[in-house]
């Protein structure tokens, strides 16, 4: 009797220091691309949304540092004052489900060359394999959003870095 306690606790050691070892391999890969996303987890602290990291399951699309110097969004939606239209900028990179590449992969094979997703603000995207066979989503105005990083997983979220904002205008 005691050789199953001693079997059931050594599995249970492995799957903790497995899991364990994920989740710091996880956090690894998630800090070598904070400099890259400063910008964003910014407007993520301004805007007071630190939760989409511990609620529901989400996948964000988080564009790098440069797509905001290259965006026409005024510095002065980044102040504190403009917390709303902050919100509704990052709700507009948010889509509910943690999805990965071979995820999305799977689902466009399966939409014969396209899917579609809804962010939390409403606004939808259509993803498909553009010409350069990089993954792309395209919202209601034309817009291309590339993702350019994928797979960065953080708490219950599934991080995917995109070459451009995606505006609250459509």
């Amino acid at each position: 009797m005691m050789k199953k306690y001693a079997i059931v606790i050594v599995l249970i050691l492995s799957v903790s220091k497995s899991h364990a070892q994920t989740v710091a391999n996880d956090t690894l890969k998630f800090s070598t691309h904070k400099k890259e996303i400063s910008t964003f987890l910014k407007i993520i602290d301004t805007a007071g949304m630190n939760k989409l990291f511990t609620g529901q399951p989400v996948t964000i699309l988080v564009p790098d540092n440069k797509a905001f110097e290259n965006s026409p969004i005024p510095d002065s939606l980044f102040k504190p004052a403009n917390k709303a239209l902050l919100v509704s900028l990052l709700n507009n990179h948010v889509i509910p489900g943690a999805f990965t590449a071979k995820d999305i992969s799977a689902l466009i094979h399966k939409g014969k060359g396209l899917i579609d997703f809804t962010a939390l603000s409403g606004r939808k995207y259509t993803t498909g394999i553009d010409a350069n066979r990089n993954i792309a989503l395209v919202d209601g105005s034309g817009a291309k959003h590339i993702i350019k990083v994928f797979d960065l997983h953080y708490g219950n979220a599934m991080i995917f870095i995109i070459d451009s904002v995606i505006s609250t205008k459509e």
